[in-house]
């Protein structure tokens, strides 16, 4: 089944921060089964996030840098089959018609990324994890998406590009 994973980066476990995650779980709600919601989480606010929003599974972030987190998520979502979609939740515009346009990119490319005007991007997905496409980047620079694509070019992954939008998961 695909997977659509909203990325809850460290962070405090504030009123505020419930807030926001909720208008982005609200907007991203699969409608008639078309995928499955899941949080990835910091394992130290997992009790908390667990707390909040109790019917949404969850998933632990591994890993040391966030490109190993990232890696991780998507190979647990992906591997027993099925698409995954990746999105933070700065990603504050997006809703299920940008979901299904990720997920139309991905019946014929390896990998959709959605870039922000300041270089980093705001939805990541795939078919399975590219650890790859992960090492190495200088993560929350502006250079993010730019270093993402080159790697996808240099290993010969098919890549599609949704249009620019604001909300960076840099």
């Amino acid at each position: 089944m695909d997977t659509v994973i909203l990325f809850v980066t460290a962070c405090a476990a504030t009123e505020a921060r419930r807030v926001e995650v909720a208008a982005v779980v609200q907007r991203t709600a699969p409608e008639h089964g078309t995928y499955r919601q899941v949080l990835a989480v910091d394992p130290a606010v997992a009790k908390v996030f667990a707390t909040w929003f109790p019917d949404i599974p969850q998933m632990s972030q591994c890993g040391g840098d966030y490109g190993e987190r990232l890696s991780a998520v998507l190979h647990e979502a992906t591997r027993h089959g099925g698409r995954a979609i990746v999105i933070g939740m700065e990603s504050l515009e997006i809703d299920r018609e940008t979901l299904a346009e990720a997920f139309a990119a991905l019946e014929t490319f390896d990998l959709v990324v959605g870039p922000t005007p300041e270089g980093g991007y705001y939805l990541l997905g795939g078919h399975r994890a590219e650890p790859r496409l992960f090492e190495g980047i200088a993560w929350g620079t502006e250079t993010v998406c730019a270093a993402l694509l080159a790697r996808a070019t240099a290993g010969g992954v098919r890549t599609a590009l949704l249009r620019p939008r604001g909300g960076t998961e840099s």
